[in-house]
């Protein structure tokens, strides 16, 4: 009986863990998957990582094999007995990931049987938040891949990645699953002697209690099991312009837009030649750190109508650095990155982790053939907010605009999510690059060539910039006739910017949209400020660069003048509808009800008509993982100012994961125009599944695979074989129950009478 009670606690005891010990990586990938893949996918994820990850790299695998091995051990306490139950157990958990990847195959072949094209693309749910392309890089096995395929691209050994590069991993996953019993056979003999000590120094009253008693120690078993079972279903787990001003150049400049409806663009450059320690062999390098929580800005990027571009911004990582190189081998490359990523780490102040190197495919620009370049990537752990510190340290010490772009960094003003009106979506760029490997590309002109002598600085030297896009849903403000944007009052501005005394020449540029009627053609206004006195022949070459954005209209001064950071337009500003979405929980059971409520407030003060709320594609990419009751839609004829409206329906979520319902869609119209506005995106967790999920889903699989030959009949075959086993266990009970009875009350010798 002890080899059963092993052999039971020991699955039980591995599968639990196995869910509970899966990297976090892994885990992400696992409930993003799961609501489409089912539990199956979850439990195969599990299941591989425990037998296939190498246990001397990824201590986890280690300790769950030698403690279970040891558990055992501890139990049977035969040195045989003992390895071969945990032998046993170890096996058969090699048919069980065999059964999940199959439970997986055929959940896949049902949701493919009616989807065509990029329908396809809707069965893709959207990416959770952390799982960024170097967190899945960092994923056991899988992110080894990756690094050694990326690798091979990168020495343009393409052609070798085929069978025999399959057949390497091959080879080494089997050295790491030949591990597991070895590490099992250590753990439960030293399990076994563990338990013979134990037993050996045990006061004897308290052994013949426990040889007396043994049902007692049965049903402790019992209960410990139970108990895990228990606990493991709950475990949840800068646009500068060319100048000859001897031999520096330091330019910058701000420009701001609006849409006429309330939303606003700022962006900020900053460029001077440096004399920074540079590699001649490098063309760029730059660092790219970003925070975008604006859904509209996203909305706007041409990807397929199915997936969720909004999420897809969660796979690149918050801060990047490139390194590019020209006319340099990948392997040299990454040796020669050291010493320009610590150029970079100054720059901006975080630390920076290198990734690989790849060779670029040639490109042929008109005529002429871009030279051969080698691209270094990397990452860091550092998020926008950190980069934003220091990304214009490089500049600092020159004043001027960038002094006024620091102040509205350090207010969080240009920090999403830091305060009340931040910017909803920031870009943070620094680095540097070099201009002279590319003059072969300029037309031979004359003109062309006389300009370039006196610009032949910026080519001499490579150039550090600073540039910032930050982006506003709501940075206008209505006002008595028409709106307003007040870029001091949007950026936190004690008292206004002054432009830099060592700057060549600064600007600040505003667009803002034409019309004064609805059924005006619309035109772009450009109004453009400098410090550059009229005669400057820099002001026609900068006005010829912006004049095709529309009317174009200079205004000269030594100082920021308050004007330069204003926008009025006489338009009005749309009502603005107030949406939200919400739900009732944001952590549920499988299989339970959750209510979702999309409200809609008119916060304008006019009436807007026709108003529409679209939530129905609230579960898309769940759909074969959710159920839905009640409408998803509503429409209303019009909503006064202040007026409420909601929309509530419920779902249904029947697998274990993590669910993003989709954004609510709402229009309406206003003064002849039609507007959109859209939700926030909830979350509801069904946490990842736990040993009693896994176990049916197991029993599931085993059903549906014995059905191919059984012709349907699985269910019967599995019930009947587990009541077999079941009984077998029973009998086994009692009979170890008598013996151990008989054992207590031992019966007195019969004395023979001598001849």
């Amino acid at each position: 009986m002890r080899k059963t009670a092993a052999f039971i606690l020991g699955v039980a005891l591995v599968l639990g863990l196995g869910l509970a010990f899966l990297p976090p990586s892994l885990q992400l990938i696992g409930l993003w998957l799961t609501p489409v893949l089912g539990t199956q996918f979850y439990v195969a994820l599990s299941l591989a990582y425990l037998l296939l990850a190498d246990p001397l790299r990824y201590p986890a695998v280690l300790f769950v094999w030698l403690a279970v091995a040891f558990i055992g051990g501890l139990i049977v306490r035969r040195r045989l007995g003992g390895v071969l139950t945990m032998l046993l157990v170890w096996l058969l958990f090699v048919p069980m990931l065999a059964l999940s990847v199959f439970g997986v195959a055929i959940n896949v072949q049902q949701m493919m049987e009616n989807v065509e094209g990029e329908e396809a693309l809707g069965l893709v749910p959207p990416i959770p938040e952390g799982m960024t392309l170097t967190r899945l890089l960092e994923t056991p096995m899988l992110g080894d891949v990756a690094m050694d395929v990326f690798s091979m691209i990168g020495e343009g050994a393409e052609q070798e990645i085929g069978i025999g590069f399959i057949m390497g991993y091959a080879y080494r996953a089997l050295t790491w699953v030949a591990l597991k019993p070895l590490i099992v056979l250590v753990g439960a003999l030293i399990g076994v002697e563990a338990g013979r000590i134990g037993q050996r120094f045990m006061p004897e009253s308290l052994s013949g209690s426990l040889q007396a008693n043994q049902p007692s120690t049965v049903a402790a078993l019992k209960t410990l099991v139970v108990a895990f079972i228990l606990l493991g279903a709950t475990v949840a787990p800068a646009e500068g312009q060319f100048i000859d001003l001897g031999d520096s150049v330091y330019v910058e400049q701000l420009v701001a837009g609006t849409d006429g409806e309330g939303h606003v663009g700022l962006i900020n450059v900053f460029l001077e030649t440096e004399d920074a320690d540079v590699p001649d062999d490098v063309v760029a390098a730059i660092v790219v750190s970003q925070d975008m929580r604006s859904a509209q800005l996203l909305s706007l990027l041409p990807l397929p109508e199915g997936l969720d571009t909004e999420s897809l911004l969660n796979l690149a990582p918050d801060t990047l650095y490139v390194v590019v190189y020209v006319d340099t081998p990948p392997e040299e490359a990454m040796q020669n990155s050291a010493q320009v990523k610590t150029l970079l780490e100054d720059r901006i102040g975080v630390e920076l982790i290198t990734l690989q190197a790849f060779r670029l495919p040639e490109y042929q620009l008109d005529e002429a053939t871009l030279p051969s370049m080698t691209v270094v990537v990397g990452y860091s752990d550092a998020d926008a907010a950190e980069v934003a510190e220091a990304f214009l340290s490089g500049v600092m010490e020159h004043g001027g605009l960038a002094e006024g772009v620091e102040e509205a960094v350090s207010n969080g003003a240009l920090v999403p999510g830091s305060r009340e009106g931040s910017s909803d979506g920031s870009v943070f760029i620094s680095g540097f690059i070099r201009l002279e490997p590319f003059t072969f590309m300029l037309p031979e002109d004359p003109l062309l060539d006389m300009v370039m002598e006196d610009l032949e600085v910026l080519f001499e030297e490579p150039l550090g910039f600073a540039v910032s896009g930050h982006y506003w849903e709501e940075g206008a403000a209505a006002e008595t006739l028409g709106q307003s944007v007040d870029l001091a009052e949007l950026l936190g501005f004690g008292s206004l910017p002054s432009y830099s005394l060592d700057s060549d020449a600064s600007f600040i540029t505003l667009l803002k949209p034409n019309r004064t009627g609805v059924e005006d053609e619309l035109s772009i206004m450009v109004n453009f400020f400098s410090n550059l006195p009229q005669t400057s022949p820099l002001l026609p070459m900068y006005g010829f660069m912006i004049e095709g954005f529309g009317n174009v209209t200079y205004m000269e001064g030594t100082s920021v003048p308050a004007d330069a950071l204003r926008m009025t337009l006489d338009s009005p500003l749309p009502p603005g509808l107030i949406v939200s979405k919400t739900v009732n929980r944001n952590r549920a059971a499988v299989g339970s009800q959750v209510e979702v409520t999309v409200s809609v407030t008119n916060g304008g003060n006019s009436v807007v008509q026709d108003v529409e709320i679209d939530d129905s594609r609230t579960l898309l990419g769940y759909a074969y993982a959710s159920d839905m009751r009640g409408s998803a839609t509503k429409i209303i004829a019009s909503m006064a100012p202040g007026a409420t409206e909601t929309l509530i329906y419920s779902v249904t979520l029947s697998r274990p994961g993590v669910f993003k319902l989709r954004r609510a869609e709402v229009s309406y119209v206003s003064g002849g125009e039609t507007y959109g506005e859209m939700s926030d995106c909830p979350t509801v967790e069904t946490g990842p599944p736990g040993l009693v999920q896994a176990g049916f889903m197991l029993r599931g699989d085993l059903v549906r695979l014995i059905d191919l030959a059984a012709d349907g009949k699985g269910d019967t075959v599995v019930t009947a074989a587990t009541l077999v086993v079941g009984a077998l266990v029973l009998l086994n009970l009692a009979l170890t129950v008598r013996r151990w009875r008989l054992g207590a009350a031992p019966l007195e010798p019969v004395q023979l009478d001598e001849p």
